[in-house]
């Protein structure tokens, strides 16, 4: 079973930051080779509001936690493996006596076999994750299948279906099935509330040879999924969406879908906002962003926040050589280049944000070179 914790996977953060900031730069490389995933937690025993804990995790399983507290490293834990195959981001824990330990399919109690069942059910394996919206609703792809051999996100399998069940009614499932030339092309969807209905849309990638990706939005109830809005497609086969965050992007708040179109190649900035049944482009911006490398599985590699406090939110992307994360804006019809982040080695892992306890936006990443970099 593959889960994504509790997370709507919705790459958008509250708060607000005071970036661009020089980071923190805490060195890895002696500990281990391959950083591939960053999780954080706030460690709001310690008493201080920027206390937090950070755990790294290499390619080969073996993982590494950080206290940091203040700009200042105060304590480091160095882990043998984790057990399980862990396909999901690891979850990251701390007790009440300030232990953190990295653990995976958090969102399971090893008890809960009825659960664990419905989750086998879906038929998500090998690499679909579980979300979760509100209502304690689950998502998920399911439907395995090699019909459309474009491999972008590190194998050939896609999916033709999309599930929805409840936590509270695990054996009533509602499945939505593409039609056979379109596959959802992703490792899960995105749940947000577009249209401002108190209730999570599920916002997904829809693929075909022939027209290449589009976005797809459904809307879920208790008579199951069904279509509200669709964008364009791009209109080449093996042409990619990537999917990144809804939230008040637009240039007085409005409510946007941002995403990066073909970021293999083109890296196209695209903001999108609902209008009736359409999903409509309304800025854009051809600046070579590269928020995912082809061939991987890491889908977290840009975020939206108001990551330098000035009220207006930003979309955080790395550049096409993946040593830069660039703040994008929402400006009037365009979209601006506002400031940039130098990272001094490629990106290695995911974008990870903590909220602090005065609501102060805490974002960290792990290079190439092995640097755990932390804006605070």
């Amino acid at each position: 079973m593959n889960t994504y914790v509790t997370h709507p996977a919705n790459r958008h953060s509250s708060g607000s930051g005071r970036l661009p900031l020089e980071p923190l730069r805490i060195e890895l490389s002696t500990t281990f080779s391959k950083p591939l995933c960053l999780v954080g937690a706030p460690d709001s025993k310690n008493g201080s509001e920027n206390s937090a804990v950070w755990g790294v995790v290499a390619a080969d399983g073996r993982w590494t936690t950080f206290r940091v507290e203040n700009n200042e490293l105060f304590s480091v834990k160095i882990a043998s493996p984790l057990e399980e195959v862990w396909r999901a981001p690891p979850f990251l824990s701390i007790d009440e006596s300030g232990r953190a330990d990295l653990s995976v399919n958090a969102i399971v109690s090893i008890n809960d076999l009825v659960m664990a069942a419905a989750l086998s059910d879906i038929e998500n394996v090998p690499d679909a994750l579980t979300v979760i919206g509100n209502g304690d609703t689950l998502y998920s792809f399911s439907g395995p299948t090699e019909r459309y051999p474009h491999g972008a996100l590190g194998d050939r399998i896609e999916w033709g279906e999309l599930v929805a069940f409840s936590k509270g009614d695990v054996r009533n499932k509602q499945r939505f099935k593409l039609a056979s030339v379109d596959v959802f092309e992703g490792l899960f969807p995105l749940l947000a509330d577009l249209d401002g209905d108190g209730r999570d849309e599920v916002i997904t990638t829809v693929s075909s040879s022939s027209n290449g990706s589009r976005l797809v939005v459904f809307a879920h109830s208790e008579n199951g999924l069904h279509v509200i809005a669709e964008s364009d497609t791009i209109g080449t086969g093996f042409r990619w969406l990537h999917q990144i965050a809804v939230g008040p992007l637009g240039p007085n708040g409005e409510t946007e879908i941002a995403v990066v179109k073909t970021p293999h190649i083109g890296g196209v900035a695209e903001f999108y906002r609902l209008a009736g049944c359409k999903l409509e482009i309304v800025a854009s911006k051809a600046g070579g962003y590269m928020s995912h490398v082809n061939g991987e599985r890491n889908l977290d590699k840009a975020m939206t926040g108001d990551f330098d406090g000035d009220g207006h939110v930003e979309i955080l992307v790395p550049s096409r050589d993946q040593k830069t994360l660039v703040a994008l804006r929402r400006v009037g019809n365009t979209v601006e280049e506002v400031w940039e982040l130098p990272l001094g080695s490629r990106l290695a892992t995911n974008l990870t944000t903590l909220e602090s306890a005065n609501g102060t936006i805490i974002l960290s990443a792990v290079t190439e070179d092995g640097a755990l970099l932390i804006w605070q």
